[in-house]
Parts: structure tokens; sequence; C-alpha cells
């Protein structure tokens, strides 16, 4: 920490100028454009090769980027009512949101935490579960949303949810302690706790943002309530009313997606009007023996299309379209940014044909992040933390070392310091971060 600790304007005693600030910032923001680039690169490997090796080297990485930027956050206090420049002024703001995991400014607890991140992320992406024991057969994310895509036995459903939720048990314990460590972090850097912390992104106070996430829930919750017991009810005529009850929340297992976040693998049974054209094309971009690179080829001819700029070559060399079958990896797509300029990738996780039109919302939606990417290349680092939640990747909702980062609702635990199911505001919450590209 010495590098940016004795050198920094902000160190020496006084309020500053504003000269001193923009010089400050400057440094400030050469610093931690090279240990994000750092950071980010560790964790891509901690992503595509999970070892306990490369968990550490990445919580290492993250560490150093944490602490560093914890110092000129607290550094930056120095020019608090100085009269800056409205753009650097917002700087100032930004140095201290772009942390995305805030951490307690004592070197163990900040090791600590940083250590509980990159081991859930790892737990979780190699997590399996194991039916008949340890002899048998282990089934993996992959495997086990198979079968949630295409079994229509109840049982066996049940059995595969079940069966996955089982490896966040010993998980428990250590998301309890990252909760009271972010929280203590992010206290110690003026916010009421982490939530707030993330809610102040959005230029409003973090009560605003919750009112404002209240009033558009409350829009569309008339809609949500009709879909919901139009679904219900169609699946109650499938599966019995002793399984899905009319007058009851539907059972997660029978939505056809392990965090019951999307429902378009029911659409067969659940479908309005019968003898019309499907919307799954899987079967026919299978006869046409469509593959993942042709999928997000696809997606960015779209984007080229409305005059972003086309995905540098190293994109095409270093991203991971395919899950590889020699080593476990962190089970959810990403979209990342490592240098911000020309070293942008995607990481996929599962197989592209299990439901095509699944596979093309994935692609369609990452893409846009990397046309976002694409068109902040070259910004400062306080210019890409306005991009995403973490500046340096997107994530889509589900794994464990991410999903705090998405769900921001009022009863999120890291909100409310206590674990606990997320509302459906939280979810609308978590969707209008996720879009915010």
């Amino acid at each position: 920490m010495s590098s940016c600790t004795n050198n920094s304007p902000g160190t020496s005693g006084g309020k500053g100028t504003a000269d001193e600030a923009a010089k400050f910032m400057d440094d400030a923001e050469k610093r931690l454009m090279a240990l994000s680039i750092k950071s980010g690169r560790a964790d891509w490997v901690k992503s595509t090769y999970i070892t306990d090796d490369t968990e550490a080297l990445a919580a290492d990485a993250n560490k150093d980027l944490i602490a560093a930027t914890t110092e000129f956050a607290e550094q930056s206090k120095r020019f608090n009512g100085v009269d800056l420049p409205a753009d650097l002024q917002r700087k100032m703001k930004l140095l201290k949101l772009s942390l995305t995991l805030p951490a307690p400014s004592d070197p163990a607890e900040r090791e600590e935490l940083t250590k509980i991140a990159a081991s859930m992320e790892g737990d979780y992406g190699k997590g399996k579960y194991c039916p008949e024991g340890d002899k048998g057969k282990c089934l993996s994310l992959s495997d086990l949303e198979e079968i949630m895509t295409n079994s229509r036995d109840p049982e066996e459903l049940k059995k595969a949810w079940l069966g996955w939720h089982q490896i966040a048990v010993p998980i428990r314990k250590d998301y309890v302690r990252f909760v009271e460590l972010s929280n203590k972090g992010a206290k110690e850097m003026g916010f009421k706790d982490t939530g707030a912390m993330w809610r102040e992104k959005y230029d409003m106070e973090p009560d605003a943002f919750s009112a404002e996430m209240e009033r558009l829930w409350q829009q569309v919750k008339p809609l949500y309530d009709s879909l919901y017991t139009y679904t219900r009810h169609k699946l109650s005529e499938k599966y019995g009313k002793d399984i899905v009850p009319e007058d009851k929340p539907i059972p997660a297992h029978l939505l056809g997606n392990m965090w019951a976040q999307e429902w378009a693998n029911i659409y067969p049974l659940v479908e309005p009007y019968k003898g019309q054209p499907s919307l799954d094309v899987t079967a026919a971009l299978e006869q046409q023996r469509w593959d993942a690179m042709r999928m997000v080829k696809t997606g960015e001819r779209f984007f080229t299309s409305l005059g972003l700029p086309g995905l540098p070559k190293t994109f095409w060399e270093r991203s991971m379209l395919v899950k590889p079958r020699d080593r476990e990896v962190v089970c959810h797509a990403n979209a990342w940014a490592i240098n911000f300029v020309d070293d942008i990738r995607i990481m996929w996780a599962y197989p592209f044909m299990v439901n095509a039109f699944r596979a093309g919302a994935v692609v369609a939606v990452v893409a846009g992040v990397m046309g976002w990417f694409m068109v902040l290349r070259r910004q400062t680092f306080a210019g890409h933390t306005l991009a995403l939640c973490d500046p340096r990747r997107f994530g889509s909702p589900g794994s464990a070392g991410r999903s705090y980062r998405h769900r921001l609702g009022r009863r999120h635990p890291l909100a409310s310091g206590h674990l606990g199911r997320p509302s459906l505001r939280s979810r609308a919450a978590a969707l209008a971060d996720s879009i915010v590209f």
C-alpha cells in the first residue's frame, strides 16, 4: 500500500485545493486501474479453472484492490467542501461507490472477507448433487438444469431441486460472516450498510431508490398476479391440486428453472393458444447446426448494426464459449472487461441447445453488455463504475459468489444484517440493477 499512501496529496494535513484534488484523482485512477486489471485476470482464472490455488490468488488480488480503494476513499475526504468542477466532484463520489464489496479497514478482516467471497463462488461452481452418495454418479449444475428443463415428473424435479440446494448448506456460516464483514466495511465508509451503499449508485438517496422500486413494483404487480395465477392454474391441471394447490405459492421445483427466475421451459404446459407456432426455435437451429460461436456472432452483428463497435480480436481468442470437460468452472454466463480497452471476454457454462430461446436471450443481454463495454473503453476508472455494479464484469444472478451484487432490495441480508428469502420487491430491484446498461 505504500505506493498509494505515501505519494498521494491526500495524505498531507489541511483542506486541499482544486488542483491538488485533480492530481489526487489522476494518481488514484491510474493505481486503481492497474489493480483492477490484476484482480480481473486473477478472477477470470479462478472462475474458469476452480482450484484452491486460483481461489487464493483471486482473493489476494481482490484484497489489494479493496484496500487501495478504501485508502483512496478515506484520503478523498480532504477535499470535502472544496469547490470542484462537476466531473471531478462526481469522480470523488464514484471513488467510494466503485467498491462492490466494501471491506473493514482491519487488514485481517479484509483478508478474511475476500477469501470468503472467493471460496463461496468456488464452492458453488464445483458443487454437485450425488443422489446415491459419493460412490454413485454425481450430477453437476448443468446435468440438473437439463432435468429441470425437460422432466415432467414432479418427484424427479423435487429431488433435483432439493439436491442442488443442499450444496448451499455448508456455505451458510461463511455467508453470515460475509454479511457481517461487508456491512462493517460499508459503515466505516459512512453508509448505513452495504445495501445502502449499492443503492447510492443511482443518483438518488438509497431510501428514494427503494421508494421508486416500490412504485414500479405496484405498477407491474397486477400483471404479475394475473400471470402467476394463470400459471398456477395450468400447473395444477397438469400435476393435480394435491401437488399444486390453487390457493398457495407454486412449488419452485415445477417452474423449469433451478432458481424459478424464468419460466420459459414450462411454456408447453401453460401455452395459452394451442396450435399456434411455437416460440422455441431450438429444433430449427439444431437442424441448421448452430453452435455457441454462431449465436454470439449473431448477437454481435445486431449491435454493430446499431452503430456500436465490433468486438476486438482478443475477445474471440480469450473467451470461453463452451464449458470445458476437464475442469470445474463457474456455472453462469458472464461478460468481463479486463482492461476496459481491448481485453473483453465472455464465459458460458451450459449447453446452448438445451433451450435455444433461452440461450438467445442470454446472448442478447450479454452482447448488449459487451457493446456497452466497447462504448466505455478508454474511459477513466471512475467512468467505468457507471457501467455496472462491478466495473470489471457482469454476471447473471444465481452464483453464490455473485448474487450479493444483484439483490438490492430492503429485505436483502446485506441491507438488514440477517439472512432471509428476498421478496418480489427485492427481485424487482435486482432486475433494475441488472439492466442499467
